[in-house]
């Protein structure tokens, strides 16, 4: 994502995939994060877990993150919805670009599939 090494603040807490396999974070860092665009756009800074491993993605917005915006998801529909001033913003995503981007993370020969962080 062109993120320099010196934004990264060092973090010690592993990720803990299904399987049992640890991955330590390269470190954290603060990003501005704008969903949509004006006007029905909302941007918040978000703490990210960098780590070196494969993915489809880019980046993965968690729980916490879309609790703290109110985003209510549909998988089914390939939807969020989010509050914005005096109305509701929605985005939709493309049912084939979905599809293929879970194919190419399933394709990984070394994919991370993360469920916790334990505390130290």
């Amino acid at each position: 994502m062109g993120i320099s090494r010196e934004r990264l603040v060092p973090m010690n807490a592993p990720l803990v995939g299904f399987g049992g396999t640890k991955v330590y974070p390269l470190g954290v860092v603060t990003l501005s994060v704008t969903v949509r665009d004006y006007p029905q756009q909302v941007t918040k800074d978000v703490v990210f877990l960098v780590v070196d491993c494969s993915s489809a993605y880019n980046a993965i917005l968690g729980q916490p993150t879309l609790n703290a915006w109110k985003i209510v998801t549909s998988t089914y529909h390939l939807m969020v919805k989010f509050p914005i001033e005096y109305r509701v913003g929605e985005l939709c995503e493309n049912q084939v670009v979905a599809r293929e981007c879970y194919i190419a993370m399933m394709e990984m020969d070394d994919h991370l599939q993360a469920i916790s962080v334990e505390e130290q």
